[in-house]
Formats: C-alpha cells, sequence, structure tokens
C-alpha cells in the first residue's frame, strides 16, 4: 500500500504516503464518545486484502483506505 500507519494512546492515527510524502490523520477514535471504553490506546494494525484493522483496548475498528467502517467494540471478557 505504499504507507506507514501509527497510532497514539488517544486514538489518533496518522498515515505517511511514502509515494506521495504526504501525511493524513484519522480522528474516529481520538473522537469517539467514551461509552465504557476504558481507552482510545491503539495497540496493533493488521491489513488484508485493501483493508486496515485497527485493534486496542477500544475493540477492533475497520478501515477501508482511510474511511472508518465496521467497529467490535466488545469481543469478549479477556482476563488479566
Amino acid at each position: 500500500m505504499h504507507t506507514i500507519w501509527a497510532g497514539a494512546e488517544n486514538g489518533a492515527i496518522v498515515i505517511f504516503d511514502i509515494q506521495n510524502k504526504s501525511w493524513t490523520s484519522i480522528t474516529a477514535i481520538l473522537t469517539a464518545q467514551p461509552q465504557g471504553i476504558a481507552s482510545k490506546r491503539i495497540r496493533t494494525f493488521a491489513f488484508d486484502k485493501g483493508i486496515t484493522y485497527c485493534a486496542g483496548d477500544f475493540g477492533i475498528m475497520k478501515f477501508q483506505g482511510t474511511i472508518p467502517g465496521d467497529w467490535i467494540k466488545f469481543i469478549g471478557t479477556i482476563p488479566s
């Protein structure tokens, strides 16, 4: 995809496009209302067939390009 995705502890996402040398910001998680979310920290990204999955303390959010899609807020109880 020629991009570098970086996530922050507050839920902000920035994407660097290597070819165009440009930055894009995504604030879908950063500006979301907490509603039981302990933290908006982004822990990891996974990429599959043009879809980006962003996972963190809040659950998993799916992105088609930079457009946010489905948000799985609760997967189940995870032991400490």
